[in-house]
């Protein structure tokens, strides 16, 4: 609420949301004026004496910087403009929500590994915090009182950034430990020697289809603003080793080893963070072939009637037609696959930079 990412009130009793203009009107002027003030006030340092040595360096320093500026108005206009989409996304959960607790088997199905991985995206989040509230204390010891509240502020930014990317990250898990309870509950309908009562299929069916559609929501609600944040984190991570290299490469430059290890703790952190968001949609597409799999043994081990084997068929179609995809705006999904090619594309520009700077320093 202090930062003001959902303008949106909340009816305890109705357990729903509405839009609320006053939230909205906050969180635009608010975030507005925090940007524009650490925009404005950003310190020159260009004299800074590895820039000096390597021009090149500079150059991706201010390229990442005018790119993270850009990615973080993106990411607010998507948010602001997408609000309703937000809306109906947040009401659908509340409503998923609502039918999960109705059902035993899902709201007893055991969540410890899901809260396992919520303290580790915490953990995560509160790494950088600290990292990042280490770096302006060493900053401020060497530049001024100015540039360590230039930082502060941009780290309250960056927390809001970090914070949309958590909303996507525990819709899905939730969403993921909701398919992990209904395969349990397939598993444990199998095993079972008595007869199935009518209709128990079906209402797996009809939760599972209401799962379905919120990934769909969720992902178009999220798409536009993970695409900026992978992207801008992929280039932070490239000019994180960019410097690391230089670092060591740089003819008659002393190796600073507190800016080196605050360059390599902001890529180790960064690159879990987004193996995080990457193995959560892992997990829901797993979740999902672990699914088919129960439904193929629930047709081969149990003598079923017309009826629930007509049920079966329509679920095990369903599941091979309807697959749980996180495409961001139609440029690629989020899985390990897309993560390695990514992984892949950041070699690819580090080496390129580092060939480029060897040819022009001879």
């Amino acid at each position: 609420m202090l930062l003001g990412l959902l303008p949106f009130k909340c009816n305890k009793e109705k357990r729903t949301f509405r839009s609320s203009r006053v939230a909205l009107s906050y969180n635009v002027v608010s975030n507005t004026l925090l940007f524009a003030w650490v925009v404005k006030n950003w310190p020159d340092m260009s004299n800074y004496e590895l820039f000096v040595a390597k021009p090149l360096l500079y150059v991706v320093e201010n390229a990442v910087s005018y790119l993270n500026c850009v990615g973080m108005i993106l990411i607010f206009c998507s948010t602001w403009a997408g609000k309703n989409r937000l809306l109906r996304l947040f009401n659908e959960i509340a409503t998923v929500r609502q039918l999960c607790d109705s059902k035993a088997f899902l709201r007893d199905f055991d969540a410890s590994m899901m809260e396992k991985r919520i303290i580790l995206k915490f953990c995560s989040m509160f790494l950088q915090n600290l990292l990042f509230f280490s770096s302006t204390f060493y900053w401020a010891n060497r530049m001024d009182v100015n540039y360590a509240l230039v930082l502060m502020l941009t780290i309250i930014l960056l927390n809001e950034i970090f914070l949309i990317s958590n909303q996507f990250y525990h819709n899905t898990l939730s969403i993921n430990h909701s398919i992990l309870a209904v395969n349990h509950r397939l598993r444990c309908l199998n095993t079972r020697k008595q007869l199935l009562a009518a209709g128990e299929i079906n209402e797996i069916f009809g939760i599972y289809i209401r799962l379905i559609r919120l990934i769909a929501h969720t992902t178009k609600a999220y798409e536009q603003q993970l695409l900026v944040i992978l992207s801008v984190r992929l280039s932070v991570v490239v000019q994180c080793l960019f410097s690391t290299c230089m670092q060591f490469g740089g003819r008659g430059l002393q190796v600073n080893k507190l800016e080196l290890l605050y360059y390599l703790h902001i890529i180790m952190l960064t690159s879990l963070d987004y193996w995080l968001i990457m193995a959560v949609c892992e997990s829901v597409w797993r979740a999902q072939q672990q699914t088919e799999v129960e439904l193929k043994h629930f047709n081969a081990s149990r003598s079923l009637s017309v009826s629930m084997a007509r049920d079966l068929n329509t679920f095990s179609i369903f599941c091979s037609i309807h697959k749980f995809r996180f495409p961001l705006c139609g440029l690629f999904e989020i899985n390990f696959a897309t993560a390695r090619n990514l992984c892949t594309s950041v070699v690819t520009a580090l080496i390129w930079l580092v060939q480029y700077d060897f040819a022009t320093s001879m």
